[in-house]
């Protein structure tokens, strides 16, 4: 796990990835085929079979049909955009934008105590159960500090892989799941919300990005399961249109809470409008990061949207593989506020957001401003708690900030490095001490004036993964860190080598095809990614290395596939072969079952006559070839027809297929039923007894019972006698009694008067006799579904 981890970070940095805002940029280059393009399609109305095929009547193929909002996700070819748009019973079709993780820059959790949690800890409030969706790249539940958070039957859902196994191949979502509810168990971190539930909806990739159409999904997902909360610690700088937007309000209409990181796009002076989307949204509660020090982050994007801040620098929480890292981000400080509102809700606060925000510390220009909102989201303050003395309550004495800018996270060094930092504190920096973990000796150098920077000679260690730490001390000896990890390679390292394994070179290839490669390096691969002309057909980061192609998405002609291999240093390496498409000369053959009827139900044992066609556009008429298996029977016949009265009992799955000269196949496939006929009935008893009682005149009371007989097969029987007789006390009230069973097998029998009229009298009745042509009375059969009776006799109550 944690070498995988390792492997898909530095395989994310070497990976350029660009968020296209229009219709226009966003089509795929198919070499010899249509343009397709992603995206998602509102209707007038819940689309259904009609509106599917729509979309399929204009070559789309359809991902998502959705039920909380009127739209499907689905790629369609870029031609047919147009013609779609104008049909009168679709409203809108926007781009399926891509969205990314919000970038994490690489010490303790400081953050939780800045928001006054430890205090609302301590009055016993953790967020128990409070339900809350980490909408991202999956989180590692089996993290120590983070699986006794999930429920084993439930963990959430994978949106990437079609599964229910939402593990993390990234370390976004993990990293944001401890900010949220690590365990408070005295080891590791504890998150704002210890024991709030977790789930995690994994739409984003081992890359860090994903689609809006798989955020949906995950929104509908989570309205159907009962979440309360979303964190959403990602984003797209373009709109992705009324679509996404409506179901985040749906979102909320429902009862959840949506917490959307603002954006990682800010600048040092705080101008201009730079929020990202979804934050926008009005249904959503957008959060910048502040420093330790309660000032914006520079990279916090700022806009008039802005909801809250919440701690988003260094800060401490889980990683895959049972790890934990500082990071820094919007993405860290979404997480902060999900807690908040996990610790509302358990604490029965009916409007979250609001009291978020009325309880907010406000910081910056009075009131709501575009870099922190409203303000610091204080959650002791929302949840009624006094929350004692918080780092920060002292203005004139706040730790120092640090922040290392001369590098990022999985920067890959070699040679003498200057590693640099800005610090700053309200009374001053003494010093910046930065060091290098694990290196003997760990630090590399202290300054003590602005600019702060000191050389590393990174030959001094061997090639590996490290964290290199500056720490700031101010005037009243406090101190502050910030941490990146990077990968130190300094050893001569050859590139990779490659070789396409499948196809072969100058081969034929139809349909669905693997594409695979060996690959090997020094430092090890990081991926390989497959090309066919310049269009992408997949990436693989794991051994052995291949990707499907379905040749027929392009024109028959001549092609050259390209695989290129990473290694874990960015050399590359690629081999290339050419094939031969060959597709169109071949349309697959139309089989279509003629006999029995869908859903067609025999008796065992009974004679079944198959029937059916194939028809081939280039070999004719090929129903000889026809051949017939049954889901749990196998092979029943073959050709065009055929009888057979040999199939088991039970649900048969009946499918005839053929293929044709060119290795085409098809089929067609009906549902039968074969069922044991019931045995002959040869008796009949009570299936129901019922009773009430009766008034007559002058204070005299009776009774009268329903009687509904059945037979052996538990058929109604009409037409039956029904003979019996009322008691009071044991004694006989009049002479038996019969009546005769109507069409649907009921009669009623009624008393004389009972002698007793005293309040509380009872009066009883016993079926003696059944009498019909052909079956016998059994009275051990009698019975009464409601329990007022055995069947036989009944009490009645006056």
């Amino acid at each position: 796990m944690r070498a995988k981890v390792a492997k898909s970070m530095l395989a994310g940095v070497l990976v350029v990835c660009l968020v296209s805002a229009g219709l226009a940029g966003a089509a795929n280059d198919n070499a010899g085929g249509p343009e397709r393009v992603p995206v998602l399609i509102g209707f007038r109305q819940a689309p259904g079979p009609s509106e599917q095929a729509l979309v399929r009547a204009h070559g789309g193929v359809i991902k998502y049909t959705y039920t909380l909002v009127p739209g499907i996700a689905a790629s369609i070819p870029k031609a047919a955009i147009d013609g779609l748009s104008r049909n009168p019973n679709v409203t809108l079709v926007d781009e399926d934008l891509t969205v990314h993780a919000i970038d994490a820059e690489l010490d303790n959790t400081w953050g939780v105590k800045r928001i006054g949690a430890g205090a609302v800890h301590a009055s016993g409030n953790k967020g128990t159960g409070v339900k809350v969706a980490v909408i991202d790249t999956g989180i590692d539940y089996t993290h120590p500090d983070l699986d006794a958070n999930f429920d084993p039957a439930e963990l959430g859902y994978d949106f990437v892989n079609k599964d229910d196994d939402p593990m993390d191949d990234h370390y976004h979502g993990t990293h944001v799941a401890g900010t949220i509810a690590a365990e408070d168990d005295g080891s590791g971190v504890v998150g704002v919300a210890p024991e709030a539930r977790l789930y995690g909806l994994k739409v984003l990739s081992a890359s860090g990005s994903g689609n809006y159409s798989d955020i949906i999904a995950a929104l509908e997902w989570a309205v159907n399961n009962g979440m309360q909360v979303t964190n959403n610690s990602y984003g797209s700088s373009g709109n992705p249109g009324l679509l996404v937007e409506l179901m985040f309000a749906t979102a909320e209409a429902s009862g959840i809470v949506n917490v959307c990181a603002a954006g990682n796009s800010g600048n040092v002076p705080g101008t201009g409008d730079n929020m990202i989307y979804p934050a926008k949204f009005d249904s959503c509660i957008a959060v910048a990061a502040t420093t330790i020090g309660d000032v914006r982050a520079s990279f916090s994007s700022t806009g008039s949207d802005m909801t809250l801040a919440a701690p988003g620098s260094n800060i401490l929480s889980t990683f895959p593989g049972g790890l934990h890292l500082p990071l820094s981000g919007t993405s860290m400080a979404c997480p902060h506020v999900a807690g908040a509102a996990a610790l509302c809700i358990a604490a029965g606060v009916s409007d979250v957001e609001g009291q978020l925000i009325a309880t907010a510390d406000d910081l910056g220009d009075p009131g709501r401003d575009p870099w922190y909102g409203y303000g610091l989201v204080n959650v002791a303050e929302a949840v009624g708690v006094d929350p004692g003395d918080s780092p920060g309550d002292n203005p004139g004495d706040n730790p120092p900030y640090v922040f290392i800018t001369s590098h990022y996270d999985f920067d890959i060094l070699s040679g003498t490095v200057s590693v640099t930092a800005d610090a700053s504190d309200d009374n001053g920096v003494t010093q910046v001490e930065f060091s290098v973990n694990p290196a003997t000796p760990p630090i590399i150098g202290v300054d003590t004036e602005a600019p702060y920077g000191v050389p590393w000679d990174s030959t001094a260690v061997t090639d590996d993964l490290y964290i290199i730490t500056a720490t700031a001390t101010d005037t009243t000896g406090q101190t502050a860190s910030h941490s990146i990890l990077v990968l130190v390679s300094n050893a001569v390292s050859n590139p990779p080598t490659l070789t396409i394994t499948s196809p072969t070179n100058g081969s034929t290839v139809s349909g669905t095809i693997d594409v695979a490669a060996n690959a090997s390096a020094d430092n090890g691969i990081s991926q390989v990614a497959f090309f066919v002309d310049a269009t992408s057909i997949g990436v693989d980061t794991d051994a052995p290395y291949g990707v499907t192609w379905n040749s027929a998405s392009v024109a028959d002609g001549v092609y050259m596939i390209i695989a290129t291999a990473t290694d874990m240093i960015g050399h590359t390496a690629s081999d290339l072969i050419f094939v031969q498409v060959s597709n169109a000369a071949n349309n697959p053959p139309t089989v279509e079952i003629t006999s029995p009827p869908d859903g067609s139900e025999f008796n065992d044992g009974e004679s079944i006559a198959f029937a059916g066609t194939a028809i081939d556009a280039e070999d004719g008429d090929i129903t000889v070839l026809l051949s017939w298996t049954s889901s749990i029977d196998g092979s029943i016949g073959s050709g065009g027809s055929f009888s057979s009265s040999n199939l088991s009992v039970g649900t048969h799955t009946i499918t005839a297929s053929v293929t044709d000269s060119g290795s085409a196949s098809t089929s067609d496939s009906i549902t039968v039923t074969v069922t044991v006929p019931p045995q002959p009935a040869t008796t009949v008893h009570v299936a129901d007894l019922d009773g009430q009682s009766v008034k007559f005149a002058k204070g005299n009371w009776g009774a009268s019972v329903t009687v509904r007989v059945h037979d052996t097969n538990d058929g109604v029987v009409a037409y039956a006698t029904v003979r019996g007789t009322f008691y009071q006390h044991g004694i006989p009230v009049g002479a038996q009694v019969d009546a005769e069973t109507d069409p649907d097998g009921i009669c009623v029998l009624v008393s004389e008067a009972f002698p007793d009229k005293k309040g509380k009298a009872t009066g009883t009745f016993k079926v003696e006799g059944i009498t019909v042509a052909g079956l016998t009375y059994e009275q051990l059969e009698n019975h009464d579904p409601d329990g007022d009776s055995d069947g036989t006799t009944i009490v009645i109550n006056k």
